[in-house]
């Protein structure tokens, strides 16, 4: 552009508004007269009034501490005699009104004969959500490595707490069993399920758990956390827990949402006083048409008596690393947030100044005919069977593959093993109408295991399977697409005990849908 119209860039309101709406602001200093000139845009960028008094020691009053040393020798190297420079750029943070922010300066310095700075001038520019970017990133970075370590580390560990667990197990149905060692054992299988329980835990906050979902009353639900729930709780606070009598059926993965019920309780002990309650309960949203899907939910409220929260802190409790907490994580609620809509539902929370918090999780309620069909197949699934059934058992471990090879037939099954896809393949090829279930593990060599149970839905389409793994973030989406309607997930660690029920429970299923379909 050139001539009259290429001269209206050059108009003073012209280029006001360019570094206005780019956010850059303006600076002249003088060395030979020490005169600082900042544009209202640079005051903008330093949150200064129109009338602060610039100079040098004011100015590096606003730097950061811990950034005014390395300011002080960029500068003092491009202003040498010798440096062969004439730009600089830094990055440096600024300190007002107790917030920090961070400020990118891209500067040009003019020498005289002596080869002395004369003047200097440039542009300033908030760069705060730039760095808050780059850092967020940085860190999901370092927590998909830590993720994936975490993954692998948990793999291993959950296949020696199942061998652990399955060992404990079978030594209990062993008869003439002294009374002392059956109580070691008890407690080494309870400590299994409790360090399982812990991994998923770990497993979760790295977001690499696969959820293990079934249909649970929600009296059943509070059931199961009740003890952990009075095991946190300290003694001078009292914790009352009422469950309902009407069956509230739900979609949940129990350790989840365990956990989440876990950590509002830990919140609300955090925030109460001696002699106060704390109450779980559960209830049913009012219906109407003004009510947004209130007749397809349930809700688990848990309310304390405590200190309460300002609109302020109420607002930013979901954001990730916010925390009112001295040695806090910022991550409780956005993890419980998460888990609720991992499940359908909904976690809100209302809290008042000296009024105490309320936290409610929505959950929507299973159809009663789906309650129906999973109450047969449990009912179904807890009767002996008549005759003994045939498992397939596909497992790289060697040592878990020889273990649940000894306990299954104590269940009343009789297994043949693999040591991977490849052999299953081969097995089930030269006898496809001897297995009666498949037990597959989802990470083991040969043919990836979403071929090999699409190749045997194709053989045995009848035959159902229990999937399981130690490495709980690599059942994808593609490989759940796969589960037939009477398949499932098996999540290590696991009893011998859970895992013969699993066992059960999808044969029961498969009959129950063969059933439908032959009618």
């Amino acid at each position: 552009m050139s001539g009259q119209k290429g001269s209206v860039l050059h108009r003073p309101e012209v280029i006001q508004f360019a570094l206005s709406r780019a956010g850059l602001g303006l600076y002249h200093q003088d060395y030979t007269t020490g005169e600082i000139v900042w544009s209202p845009e640079a005051r903008n960028v330093f949150r200064v009034a129109s009338d602060f008094d610039v100079d040098a020691e004011s100015f590096m009053a606003l730097v950061h501490p811990d950034d005014r040393a390395p300011l002080i020798d960029a500068v003092a190297a491009i202003h040498s005699p010798e440096s062969n420079r004439d730009e600089l750029q830094a990055e440096y943070r600024i300190v007002r009104d107790e917030h920090v922010f961070w400020i990118r300066v891209c500067s040009r310095v003019e020498r005289d004969a002596q080869g002395n700075v004369a003047r200097e001038w440039g542009v300033v520019r908030d760069i705060t959500p730039e760095r808050a970017s780059v850092e967020a990133l940085a860190t999901a970075q370092r927590r998909n490595e830590m993720g994936q370590l975490t993954g692998v580390l948990a793999h291993e560990f959950n296949n020696f707490l199942t061998s652990i667990m399955a060992e404990a197990s079978l030594a209990l149905r062993t008869e003439g069993t002294p009374p002392d060692v059956r109580a070691a054992l008890v407690a080494i299988e309870a400590a299994g399920e409790s360090t399982g329980v812990l991994t998923r835990q770990l497993l979760t906050y790295s977001r690499r758990h696969a959820l293990d979902v079934r249909v649970m009353l929600v009296g059943d639900v509070l059931g199961s956390v009740e003890r952990l729930l009075r095991r946190v709780t300290p003694a001078y606070l009292n914790l009352v827990i009422s469950r309902p009598t009407e069956p509230l059926p739900v979609r949940v993965d129990l350790t989840q949402l365990q956990q989440l019920l876990l950590n509002l309780v830990v919140n609300a002990c955090d925030a109460s006083q001696a002699g106060q309650t704390i109450t779980i309960d559960v209830v049913r949203p009012p219906s109407g048409p003004d009510v947004r899907h209130s007749a397809r939910l349930v809700t688990i409220r848990v309310r304390d008596e405590g200190l309460g929260m300002t609109p302020e802190v109420l607002a930013q409790v979901f954001t990730p690393y916010f925390t009112t907490k001295r040695h806090g994580t910022g991550l409780g609620l956005p993890t419980c947030r998460a888990i609720a809509e991992e499940l359908g539902g909904e976690l809100t929370l209302a809290s008042s100044v000296g009024g105490g918090t309320t936290a409610l999780v929505h959950l929507p309620i299973v159809s009663a005919e789906t309650w129906h069909e999973t109450s047969v197949v449990s009912v179904r699934s807890a009767q002996p069977w008549g005759t003994r059934r045939n498992v397939l058992l596909a497992e790289d471990d060697p040592a878990l593959r020889a273990l649940l090879s000894r306990g299954l037939p104590a269940f009343g099954f009789d297994v043949r093993s693999v040591a991977d896809g490849n052999e299953a393949k081969a097995l089930v090829a030269s006898e496809p109408t001897w297995s009666d279930v498949y037990l597959l593990d989802i990470v083991m060599p040969g043919i990836p295991v979403r071929e090999l149970r699409r190749w045997l839905a194709e053989v045995s389409p009848r035959v159902p399977a229990v999937l399981m793994s130690g490495y709980p973030h690599r059942v994808s989406e593609e490989v759940t697409s796969l589960l037939g309607k009477a398949d499932c997930y098996l999540s290590k660690p696991f009893s011998i005990v859970a895992l013969g029920q699993r066992l059960r429970e999808v044969l029961a299923l498969a009959a129950s849908t063969q059933g439908k379909h032959d009618e």
